[in-house]
C-alpha cells in the first residue's frame, strides 16, 4: 500500500505545481484591496455597464471582449466591486494549467519545474493580474490558446478539429479585443495550428475560422447596436488605439528606454510601479544569456530555433517601434509591451529544451539557469509589501481615501444609502476637486451595476449640474451629448 502511494505521489505531484504557484497569485490579489485606480473603474466597471445597456462610451472604450466576459460573469454571478480580480484568478490558474501540459511535452522535470516557477511567479504577471482592468492580461491568455493551436494538428475527429478551429477563429477574434496587444500573438498561433496541414485541411480550417472569426460579431450584436460597432471599428485603429502618434525618432527612444528600464531596472511608468522588475538586480539577465548558449550547443536540431528566435524577438522590436511613437511617452512603458517579456521567457523556455538535450552539461551554467526562478522568489516578499503603497494613480475621488480608508467599505457605505433614499451628488462637496477634475460617471455606473445586477431596490442618483443650478438625474444617455464631461 505504502508503495502504491509512494508511486501515485511521484506520477501525479508535478499536477499540484500549478496550482501552488497560483496560490501567490491568490495572496498577492488578496493584498491588493485597499485602492483602486482611474483606469480600473473606467475600464471594469463604467465601460461594462455601458456596455450593459447597449452602449459604448466613447471609441477610446473599445476592448468589447473585456466588457462581454466581465457583463456575463456579473449576470451570471451578481455584481461585486472586485469581480474582475475574480476572472483574472480564473484566467490565472487555467493559464499555470495549460503552460504545465505545453511544457510537460517538451521538458524533462526539472527544467519543467523551473520554466513554470519563472513564469507563473513573473513579478509583472503578479502585479498586473490585481488589477481591475487589463493591462498584462496577454500573459495568461497566450497560454490557453497556444495550447489549442499545439494541440490542434493531432486531432483526428474530422468533427472535433473542426469545432476546435472555430473556437480557434472564435478566440483569435476576442483576443485583441480584450485587449490590443494579444494582436501581435496571432500570426505565430496560425502557423502553429496549420503545421502539417494539407491543402485540403488548411482550406477547410480557413472556413472554420471564418465562421468563429464571424461568430463573435453576431455575439456583440446581441448586446451593442450593429451601428455603433461598425462606428466603433471604423474609429479605433487597431494599432494606434489610445496614441497620439509621432515619428520623432528621439521619442522611440524614450520610449523603448522606458520599457528596458520597466524590465531590468524598477516599474515606474505609467501604472507601472512595480518594485523589482523580471529582470532587475542584474543577475537573472545571465540566465537567458546561459538558455541562449544552451541553445547554440543544440546546433543540430536547435540552431534554427534559435535564428527563428531572435528573428521573432526582432519582428517586435520593429512593431513596437510603430506602436511606441507617441507624443506621450509618460502613459507608454511595460503595459502595453508585455509582448517583449513574453518573448524573453520564450527564449528561456527553449534554452531548457536545449539544456535537456546535450550532454556533458556544465555544472556552472546549470546553476545559472536557476537564477531566474530564485530572482522571482527573493523578490516574492518585497513586491507583495509594495502593493500596500499608495499609488499617484490611485482613484482619490467619492470613494478614495480623502474621504474613505478603504473603496470597498466606502462603496458598500454608499450602496446602503441609495436603497434607502436618493442620493444628491455635488462636486462643490468634493473639497480637493470642487468642479474642475470632479467626474459623476464612475461613481454612479459603480453604484448602479450594483443595483441592476443584483436586483436590489435603489433609489435615484443625481448629479449637479454647475450650468443649470439643478440636480439632474443621472443616466447613460446624458453622456452621449457630452453634456458632462468625459
Amino acid at each position: 500500500m505504502r508503495q502504491r502511494l509512494s508511486t501515485i505521489f511521484k506520477t501525479y505531484w508535478p499536477y499540484a505545481i500549478p496550482l501552488l504557484l497560483w496560490l501567490i497569485q491568490l495572496a498577492y490579489t488578496l493584498n491588493s484591496y485597499h485602492q483602486v485606480r482611474y483606469e480600473e473603474l473606467a475600464e471594469a466597471i463604467r465601460n461594462v455597464y455601458w456596455f450593459k445597456h447597449g452602449q459604448v462610451y466613447d471609441y477610446l472604450s473599445g476592448h468589447l471582449g473585456f466588457y462581454l466576459i466581465y457583463h456575463l460573469f456579473n449576470t451570471i454571478f451578481g455584481f461585486s466591486f472586485y469581480n474582475p480580480k475574480i476572472v483574472k484568478l480564473i484566467f490565472a490558474l487555467c493559464s499555470n494549467y495549460a503552460l504545465f501540459f505545453i511544457l510537460k511535452k517538451y521538458l524533462k522535470p526539472w527544467s519543467l519545474f523551473l520554466a513554470l516557477t519563472a513564469y507563473c511567479l513573473s513579478p509583472t504577471m503578479l502585479y498586473f493580474n490585481t488589477f481591475l482592468t487589463h493591462y498584462g492580461i496577454d500573459l495568461i491568455l497566450i497560454s490557453p490558446l497556444l495550447y489549442l493551436a499545439l494541440t490542434l494538428p493531432a486531432i483526428k475527429s474530422g468533427y472535433l478539429k473542426a469545432f476546435a478551429y472555430v473556437l480557434l477563429g472564435f478566440l483569435l477574434n476576442l483576443y485583441p479585443r480584450i485587449y490590443l496587444s494579444t494582436i501581435f500573438y496571432l500570426p505565430a498561433l496560425l502557423l502553429i495550428s496549420w503545421r502539417k496541414a494539407s491543402k485540403l485541411d488548411l482550406l477547410k480550417s480557413l472556413l472554420c475560422l471564418g465562421f468563429g472569426f464571424s461568430l463573435l460579431f453576431f455575439v456583440l450584436g446581441l448586446f451593442v447596436p450593429w451601428s455603433d460597432l461598425l462606428t466603433l471599428e471604423l474609429k479605433r485603429n487597431a494599432v494606434f488605439t489610445q496614441v497620439d502618434k509621432s515619428f520623432a525618432p528621439t521619442l522611440l527612444i524614450s520610449n523603448f528606454n522606458q520599457v528596458l528600464r520597466d524590465m531590468f531596472i524598477n516599474g515606474n511608468s505609467y501604472n507601472f510601479n512595480l518594485q523589482y522588475p523580471d529582470f532587475s538586480l542584474t543577475f537573472p539577465g545571465l540566465a537567458l544569456l546561459a538558455a541562449m548558449y544552451f541553445i547554440y550547443r543544440k546546433k543540430s536540431q536547435a540552431g534554427l530555433t534559435l535564428l527563428l528566435a531572435i528573428i521573432s524577438l526582432g519582428c517586435l522590436l520593429n512593431i513596437y517601434s510603430v506602436i511606441s511613437m507617441t507624443a506621450y511617452p509618460e502613459t507608454q512603458g511595460l503595459r502595453r509591451s508585455t509582448i517583449f517579456l513574453f518573448s524573453l521567457y520564450l527564449i528561456y523556455w527553449i534554452g531548457l529544451w536545449a539544456y535537456d538535450h546535450i550532454k556533458p552539461k556544465s555544472l556552472f551554467l546549470t546553476v545559472i539557469l536557476v537564477l531566474l526562478p530564485l530572482h522571482h522568489l527573493l523578490v516574492l516578499l518585497p513586491n507583495y509589501q509594495n502593493l500596500a503603497v499608495p499609488v499617484r494613480w490611485r482613484y482619490r475621488q467619492w470613494i478614495g481615501e480623502d474621504f474613505y480608508q478603504n473603496p470597498y467599505l466606502a462603496y458598500q457605505n454608499i450602496l446602503s444609502i441609495i436603497q434607502h433614499q436618493n442620493i444628491n451628488l455635488k462636486c462643490e462637496d468634493q473639497t480637493p476637486y470642487k468642479t474642475s477634475g470632479c467626474r459623476y460617471q464612475e461613481l454612479f455606473s459603480l453604484i448602479r451595476s450594483a443595483c441592476e445586477y443584483n436586483h436590489l431596490d435603489c433609489h435615484t442618483m443625481y448629479g449637479y449640474d454647475p450650468k443649470t443650478k439643478q440636480f439632474l438625474e443621472l443616466n447613460t444617455k446624458l453622456w452621449e451629448t457630452y453634456y458632462f464631461a468625459h
